[in-house]
């Protein structure tokens, strides 16, 4: 009797719901048959041959930032060593309330002038810059679920005001993070800080657990 793998329809349905349900996209499915030796790999997980180690996030926040194209760098907070593991030490939900930061008119719908937050109630806070931003980005499973959605089931806007840009009218900008509903993936955008903020924009501070 051959030991060829054959799938059967029922096994292959049965293997797409399982996929599915894991999170998988068709783009990871692909990725993930085209990296035969990791495959070889979980296989020994499955036979208890060998066992997964969470990766260990650590993010550079001294390094310079990624500048966009024709742009400069206005101002740019300097964190250390952050270890986005243990930010996540209270809890992923905990890490929300305590971490996302709103100004109280945010909180009660008085939309704030982001020149305004910035000098006011963002002073004292230790926010997150740029290079925590693009490093979620690049490594979105690190990236809290619920900060998909806001009040109301809008989508939240999480800003990284420990670096400000200017573009080359020398107009002064943060980067943010959202979830891009359309594509299903996490995306970032720009928001002037002469605009207004409301009651699902927030701004990221570190925890002193993550240094």
């Amino acid at each position: 009797m051959s030991n060829e793998l054959m799938l059967d329809v029922g096994q292959a349905n049965e293997l797409k719901l399982a996929l599915r349900a894991a999170g998988f996209t068709p783009e990871l499915v692909k990725r993930m048959c085209e990296a035969k030796t990791k495959l070889a790999g979980f296989r020994e997980v499955l036979l208890s041959e060998s066992k997964i180690v969470p990766m260990e996030h650590v993010i550079d926040g001294n390094a310079d930032p990624r500048i966009p194209k024709d742009c400069g760098v206005v101002s740019h907070v300097k964190l250390g060593r952050i270890v986005w593991d243990n930010a996540m030490i209270w809890g992923r939900e905990l890490f929300d309330l305590l971490f996302l930061f709103r100004a109280e008119k945010q909180r009660v719908y008085e939309p704030m002038v982001g020149t305004t937050l910035y000098h006011t109630d963002l002073k004292s806070k230790r926010v997150a810059n740029a290079n925590v931003l693009d490093y979620l980005l690049a490594h979105p499973s690190a990236i809290p679920d619920t900060w998909k959605w806001g009040k109301n089931r809008r989508g939240r806007r999480v800003f990284f005001w420990g670096t400000i840009f200017s573009d080359a009218h020398g107009d002064q900008f943060v980067r943010y993070l959202f979830w891009n509903a359309a594509h299903s993936k996490w995306d970032t955008n720009i928001q002037y800080t002469a605009g207004v903020w409301s009651e699902n924009d927030y701004a990221l501070t570190i925890p002193d657990e993550a240094l």
